[in-house]
């Protein structure tokens, strides 16, 4: 891994792979930032919001309404709207 690396933030792998695994258990896999919040019972540990970790790694998450735009990964929280899928 590059020294640069995201995964090497306190947190992001165990958030990233929790993530992954929440979105894989239901056919319907799009959630809401809040929907996510409810679901787990907590907020990501390195990010300020779901949706932005989600942003921050595109290799494996889409956020519907970020698709054919380029938004910026580092969006506000005023701007949470948006599925995961």
């Amino acid at each position: 891994m590059k020294s640069d690396s995201s995964y090497l933030n306190s947190g992001r792998l165990a958030d990233v792979l929790t993530l992954i695994q929440i979105l894989a258990y239901d056919v319907s896999a799009r959630r809401t930032n809040d929907g996510l919040n409810k679901q787990l019972s907590r907020s990501p540990r390195s990010a300020n919001h779901w949706l932005a970790l989600a942003r921050l790694h595109p290799e494996f998450f889409r956020v519907l309404g970020d698709i054919g735009r380029n938004q910026n990964k580092n969006a506000p929280d005023a701007q949470l709207g948006g599925f995961l899928f």
